[in-house]
């Protein structure tokens, strides 16, 4: 199995299209495979804080990153392109990202936030343990303010290790540079969002021949399935009622119906020459 038929793409289909084609799915398909491992990294240290049993850790990174894997697949690989401009025309109508797009990228965000926090933790972990040990051993003492900014009772160290406790002691301790803190936010955000936004936005690949050898035989396969059922239908009729063949259209534009007949129903005749079933 290729890199990018795992990710979702098709291989024969690349194999028919451009060499630029073929490197670039193959580069989006690393990338997002390099995605996944980022984010089950992420993901384990951010649920390392409250999860203390390891049995249970492991499967629950292991759920969330097979659906995160799963959720890319499906929108990397999904095209939405416009089967019924495609019959016409014969080309591909150009692809402008419509609100649906967009909110699969703001899931992408989602599973982005939750590895950026997981690896900020990961990179803060020394300095937090490192002030821990210092309020334990008594170094701020002269400091009660501090104390009661972090909400402790009776100098009970242990809870603050909680993810909102994280974050206020390293704002504690970075002062004016604590909006460094966004940082690996930013960062897994901008390396998990590329290969969607490479695919979705550069006309080259969203618009290029591996997407129109696809609506091509997407499009063939729309219209065989439905002349197909039609001559099922029809062949029933025949030799089950003895009845003509006929078939019931609510379009003008049947397979893709965008365009609505009025009346709403009409009965045609059918030509069984054009039977795909003798």
């Amino acid at each position: 199995m290729t890199a990018c038929s795992f990710i979702g793409f098709d291989q024969e289909i690349l194999n028919r299209s451009s060499t630029f084609d073929r490197k670039s799915h193959s580069l989006i398909s690393w990338m997002l495979i390099f995605n996944c491992i980022i984010f089950y990294l992420g993901t384990f240290h951010f649920f390392n804080i409250a999860i203390k049993n390891n049995t249970l850790l492991y499967f629950i990174v292991f759920f969330l990153s097979y659906v995160y894997l799963s959720f890319t697949r499906m929108i990397i690989a999904t095209h939405d392109h416009d089967l019924s401009y495609f019959h016409y025309h014969q080309r591909l109508k150009e692809f402008t990202p419509d609100v649906s797009v967009i909110l699969r990228l703001l899931i992408v965000m989602i599973f982005a936030i939750t590895a950026g926090a997981g690896f900020m933790f990961w990179t803060t972990e020394g300095v937090f343990y490192s002030v821990i040990e210092s309020l334990q051993n008594g170094v701020y003492d002269h400091q009660p303010e501090l104390t009661n900014i972090l909400g402790l009772k009776d100098n009970n160290y242990e809870m603050l290790d909680n993810i909102s406790d994280r974050i206020l002691i390293m704002r504690l301790v970075l002062g004016p540079l604590r909006y460094l803190l966004i940082a690996p936010f930013l960062l897994t955000a901008f390396i998990m969002l590329l290969p969607f936004v490479l695919k979705m936005y550069l006309p080259d690949l969203s618009n290029g021949e591996y997407e129109k050898l696809e609506t091509e035989i997407e499009t063939d396969l729309v219209l065989s399935n439905y002349q197909y059922s039609n001559d099922v239908i029809n062949m029933l009729r025949k030799n089950k009622f003895g009845l003509p063949p006929i078939r019931y259209e609510s379009h003008y534009d049947p397979p893709f119906n965008t365009i609505p007949r009025y009346p709403p129903l009409e009965i045609i005749l059918e030509d069984p020459k054009n039977s795909l079933v003798p």
